[in-house]
């Protein structure tokens, strides 16, 4: 399989990784200073007062915009990968997904305006094109100029690529990092895309060793609790914050799902690190959690 070129210089660096260098890393992510060379976009105003009532503010913007039982759960009404297509005017419609791009079904999902995310295991090369869809249905078509793996494997199965120029549409800002959301997000209601196009709904299940897990949100209709099949991988999930989807993984397992948790300390870490060699500019963009947030 074809590597890009930051993959091949950093393979010898980054398999010699020890627990010195990842303890350093976590500390830099708690500490708002990861990936300091580069720049995330402004995270724009406050979404959280503090993070103890994350759960109960997901609760109440999740259910203000997703039906218990949808009429539809795809985000397109006609849709085509390399031309222009029409969005559902549902309450999909209510949640941005113009930076998640499905034209194929390795997804790519936008988290900084030049920078994807994706899963490594199911992931795009370098000269590949990704196909966005702006908010009137435009097709707006990149290039991959280079891609790079994190270390691990399948833990944490995460890709990322740099594409030849900005994309004008949406881009995912994430959680700030943090070890206790363990504490905070069990049970919040999270919304998961399919390479079908459809938005299905979940409950957080497990945060922890890297990753996040989830069961099914057994309010809504068993459409929305659809398993997760070959082919989903990759595809993202989100947490619905005062009408703003904030990225929390990207699918590596069926069924209900379970990914990468891109606020674990670690893995934010690394991924802003990546972000830096690959060039570019950006790194993570974290919301606001009040005015001592770390982010």
């Amino acid at each position: 399989m074809q590597k890009g070129l930051a993959s091949r210089r950093m393979a010898g660096k980054i398999s010699t990784v020890k627990g010195m260098r990842r303890n350093t890393l976590i500390m830099l992510a708690l500490a708002g200073l990861a990936g300091c060379q580069s720049r995330s976009l402004p995270p724009g105003p406050v979404l959280l007062n503090n993070v103890q009532e994350a759960r109960w503010v997901i609760e109440q913007s999740t259910l203000g915009i997703v039906p218990l039982e949808p009429a539809s759960l795809n985000l397109f009404e006609r849709y085509s990968p390399k031309e222009d297509a029409l969005w559902a005017s549902g309450w999909q419609a209510k949640i941005d997904m113009t930076g998640v791009a499905t034209d194929e079904v390795r997804t790519c999902t936008l988290i900084s305006p030049c920078h994807v995310i994706m899963a490594s295991h199911y992931l795009r090369n370098v000269g590949q094109t990704v196909t966005f869809h702006d908010r009137n249905g435009r097709a707006i078509v990149r290039v991959i100029e280079d891609v790079v793996s994190l270390p691990g494997g399948l833990k944490p199965d995460i890709a990322l690529a740099r594409l030849d120029q900005d994309t004008p549409v949406k881009f995912y800002k994430v959680l700030p990092p943090r070890d206790d959301y363990h504490e905070h997000l069990l049970g919040a209601l999270a919304v998961v895309t399919d390479h079908q196009r459809n938005l299905l709904m979940r409950r957080i299940a497990r945060v922890g060793d890297r990753r996040v897990g989830f069961a099914k949100a057994i309010e809504f209709s068993e459409a929305c609790a659809d398993p997760l099949v070959v082919g989903d991988s990759g595809n993202p999930g989100f947490v619905i914050i005062n009408g703003e989807p904030v990225l929390i993984e990207t699918h590596t397992f069926g069924g209900m799902g379970m990914g990468p948790f891109i606020s674990d300390p670690e893995n934010y870490a690394e991924i802003n690190e990546y972000l830096r060699d690959l060039g570019g500019g950006y790194r993570l963009t974290p919301i606001r959690i009040g005015p001592s947030s770390d982010g």
